[in-house]
């Protein structure tokens, strides 16, 4: 059975905030096939603090029963449509981070058995590194939401990177100094989309409270990304990710020799050139699949 550790910036619940977080979270715990450790808070959607407090709010919600760890870094969303974001000067107080702190010792405590599973910025990865520099060795896998090979477009609006592009220097160290290590990026997320047809499945399915509490979130969501991208469907960009991580067969293994600097991570661009960073960009196989995987698990279970 697979040790999962989740890394995510959460805004379930949040307004004119993404819902994919939480929603990978619910997919995780309703997932029988392994065992969810902890759950690692960071920035990105809006500030480590917001995103604590609602990870927090969300676990209690939903009656599960987690541990959230807390991680570093002072960051401030102002514009969430446009990406606007202010970051600040890091302290370099690595050692008072709880999730860095609690990822290298899941580790070292099961060698080569933890899978990870990062969505939001790179910071915590970062912060383990600085603990443990082996900290890369130690896990089995390594799987992460971000990154762009191109522009995300939604009609004739494009949509900017944020999860890499927040920590630059941190998505440089996941790509460079971890192993085993796949993107999800943006680009591949984009060819499953969830619109109206798939939420009157999950509405066909009949109503509890997880359920109606979950799709009143993604309904909200759906109408807020209408009205900034004039765009019917959403991607729930972090779920594909972890349907990834559960669900390997469901992918195409697609590698490319990463050679992304701190500058180019700057806007999450994911370089490809002579590398020794072997990266696998996973392709989706069926949307439909992928979809279908998503409303099994967390509306029927």
């Amino acid at each position: 059975m697979k040790k999962v550790i989740y890394d995510c910036d959460n805004t379930m619940g949040l307004d004119n905030r993404d819902i994919d977080d939480g929603l990978a979270l619910v997919y995780l715990v309703e997932n029988k096939n392994m065992e969810l450790l902890g759950v690692c808070t960071t920035y990105a959607n809006d500030s480590l603090e917001y995103v604590h407090k609602q990870t927090l709010e969300l676990v209690e919600d939903l009656g599960i029963n987690l541990k959230v760890y807390k991680g570093r870094g002072k960051f401030e969303m102002n514009d969430y449509t446009g990406f606007g974001y202010k970051r600040f000067e890091d302290d370099g107080n690595f050692e008072s981070n709880e999730a860095a702190k609690f990822i290298v010792e899941m580790a070292n405590k099961y060698p080569n058995e933890i899978d990870l599973l990062a969505t939001g910025s790179m910071q915590n990865l970062y912060d383990a590194y600085m603990i443990d520099n082996e900290i890369g060795e130690k896990l089995s896998s390594v799987v992460l939401m971000g990154g762009i090979t191109g522009d995300l477009y939604f009609g004739d609006k494009i949509m900017k990177e944020l999860n890499f592009s927040v920590c630059p220097k941190g998505a440089e160290v996941a790509i460079k100094k971890y192993k085993n290590v796949s993107i999800l990026t943006g680009n591949r997320c984009m060819d499953v989309e969830f619109g109206t047809n798939e939420l009157d499945k999950v509405k066909a399915l009949g109503s509890n409270i997880k359920n109606e509490f979950i799709i009143q979130k993604i309904e909200k969501w759906m109408r807020e990304f209408k009205e900034k991208y004039n765009y019917d469907s959403i991607v729930l960009w972090d779920v594909i990710a972890a349907i990834y991580l559960m669900n390997p067969d469901m992918f195409r293994d697609d590698f490319m020799s990463v050679v992304s600097t701190e500058e180019d991570l700057f806007e999450g661009r994911l370089v490809e050139g002579e590398s020794a960073a072997r990266i696998n960009i996973p392709v989706v196989l069926d949307d439909k699949k992928v979809n279908d995987e998503m409303i099994k698990v967390v509306f029927e279970r």
